[in-house]
């Protein structure tokens, strides 16, 4: 059982105060009716929320960095949770959406020599939602930004 609300606070003080030295905004998005106590894999969570955070810091310059968690469905003994990443960075282009995914892949050869990485992040993400049950996403625009995000089904705890 994690208590989710001060997860998801955690992981973003881990970010907020390099984002904001870089001169990017970043910003918070918690949708206030997610249940209090869920049954998450914390460590999993905090992997690919951390990963999809930094690569958003990587390839922003200037603009926003949301996190973004919100409740899409509810049952009695579970609640439909999206995790979203959104930038306002450097984007990918739509021929190289499919292959960002695959293990030791960038974007391009000059990303790998301008900001650094192994092209392990994302492939190492996708496993671990794709082991939570969920599916990592991907929209882009070239020069516009990226948004990842994943959807999670997750049991209710007891409060």
């Amino acid at each position: 059982e994690v208590e989710f609300e001060k997860l998801i606070k955690i992981i973003a003080m881990k970010f907020e105060k390099i984002i904001e030295i870089k001169g990017v905004n970043f910003i918070l998005d918690y949708d206030k009716s997610i249940f209090k106590i869920l049954y998450i894999d914390r460590v999993r969570i905090e992997q690919v929320l951390m990963n999809l955070l930094g690569n958003a810091m990587k390839f922003t310059h200037q603009g926003d960095i949301v996190m973004k968690v919100i409740k899409i469905t509810e049952t009695e003994t579970a609640q439909k949770i999206r995790f979203e990443v959104k930038d306002s960075g450097i984007g990918i282009s739509k021929e190289k959406l499919n292959d960002i995914f695959e293990e030791f892949t960038q974007a391009n050869e000059t990303i790998t020599e301008k900001y650094g990485g192994t092209g392990l992040g994302l492939a190492i993400s996708k496993k671990l939602v794709d082991k939570m049950g969920g599916k990592l996403n991907v929209e882009s625009i070239v020069n516009k930004g990226s948004k990842f995000y994943f959807d999670l089904d997750i049991k209710k705890g007891k409060i």
